[in-house]
């Protein structure tokens, strides 16, 4: 028996679909999809004379704020569907609208990541976006900011990549599932081993498969001064029945 577990955020979006008119980015094309375990460099991408400032080598952004606006030239040598991954790090609020246009100004994909106050610059909040097939060929996009709170900056950015949505990037059981794969919402990874800076309303995600029917028993070592509560919950992909 094979089958596919996910517990995640979601965050929904009412966006309209139209043709706009898009610059392409000044930086080096990055092809796609991103090869698995890697991440898309930062330096490629164009601010388009909005604040922000490259860091750590291209591994992220920081010194953003309201009006950030990043776009990428991106490359595809066939087509394909792809899944999205950015992670993003704040002291404040905020939001990021998420577009891919082709190279006639179409938008063919559109999602908004909310940038979470996780009380820390470090990009540790994951959104994942499901981006489905494209045709190959050239396109951009444009990562914005916008509805800034608690803060004049926008938060720092990173771990951007589009892999291809065909790979398994599942976590397997039995086994143990990774914490440096996890997507977080709030908190902060501790060197791929434990998450810190836990508060209410932070919680973390793994996408599973399960490759033996049975039942599990599932273990999560703690460790916290004072009492608390944790909900766990494992929602079916397939039918979101938990």
């Amino acid at each position: 028996m094979f089958k596919n577990l996910h517990s995640s955020l979601t965050l929904a979006a009412v966006m309209t679909l139209m043709p706009m008119t898009v610059s392409a980015a000044a930086g080096d094309p990055v092809s796609i999809p991103t090869p698995a375990g890697e991440f898309i460099d930062w330096n490629n991408g164009d601010f388009n004379g909005t604040s922000g400032k490259v860091e750590n080598n291209g591994g992220n952004i920081g010194s953003t704020g309201a009006g950030t606006t990043v776009t990428f030239n991106l490359v595809s040598s066939a087509e394909g569907a792809y899944q999205m991954t950015i992670a993003t790090g704040h002291k404040g609020t905020a939001y990021m609208d998420v577009t891919i246009s082709d190279a006639a100004g179409n938008r063919v994909f559109a999602d908004v990541h909310k940038i979470e106050n996780t009380g820390s610059w470090t990009p540790s909040t994951t959104s994942n976006f499901d981006i489905p097939a494209i045709p190959a060929g050239s396109y951009t996009l444009t990562l914005a900011a916008r509805d800034l709170e608690g803060s004049n900056y926008a938060g720092n950015w990173g771990k951007l990549a589009l892999y291809d949505a065909s790979s398994d990037n599942t976590e397997h059981i039995p086994g143990t599932v990774s914490i440096a794969r996890s997507t977080l919402i709030g908190g902060a990874r501790n060197e791929g081993q434990n998450i810190g800076y836990v508060k209410d309303g932070c919680g973390t995600s793994n996408e599973i498969t399960v490759d033996e029917a049975g039942v599990y028993a599932m273990t999560i070592p703690l460790s916290k001064y004072g009492d608390g509560t944790i909900t766990a919950t494992v929602t079916d992909k397939a039918t979101k029945t938990v």
